[in-house]
């Protein structure tokens, strides 16, 4: 894509959810209990989920 290439602008690029949808994004600061762990927000149960059966500890690592 050249800076000329005008396919791609603000509305059909996809972003963060900022204002009232930031409730919907991944990072908000929602707590969130998944397998009886409590994780700060979805993201973290998310990156966590990785490494349940490989690392136990990474994934309690990234859970804080």
């Amino acid at each position: 894509m050249n800076m000329t290439d005008n396919t791609h602008n603000k509305s059909t690029m996809a972003g963060f959810f900022l204002d009232g949808w930031y409730v919907f994004d991944n990072f908000a600061p929602c707590q969130i209990e998944w397998r009886g762990v409590l994780y700060p927000t979805s993201e973290h149960a998310y990156q966590a989920a990785h490494f349940f059966d490989t690392n136990p500890a990474r994934a309690e690592q990234v859970r804080l």
